[in-house]
């Protein structure tokens, strides 16, 4: 999921696109978060307002078991977005 949200590039389209999947998945069941989808959403918000990016979920989880490890920015936290972007971009 958190693939198909990289192409989105501000949090207006990122809110508008979360508020379509919302309408999609029927009526809300309170503060309860919705599962995947909605923290899919909640890390994209989160890489489009420190232009971090994070890395994958399963490398989280491994860190939350043996600690901090390298993320794919090679451990720099700070490494923006458009690095990583313009590392996996295709040239003609």
């Amino acid at each position: 999921m958190r693939l198909h949200l990289r192409p989105v590039a501000t949090r207006q389209v990122l809110a508008a696109s979360f508020g379509r999947e919302a309408f999609h998945a029927g009526p809300p069941a309170g503060a309860v978060p919705r599962g995947p989808v909605a923290v899919a959403y909640a890390i994209r918000w989160l890489e489009l307002g420190d232009r971090v990016e994070r890395p994958a979920f399963e490398i989280w989880l491994a860190e939350s078991s043996t600690g901090p490890g390298r993320s794919l920015a090679g451990g720099d936290r700070s490494a923006p977005i458009a690095a990583a972007a313009s590392a996996s971009a295709i040239v003609d």
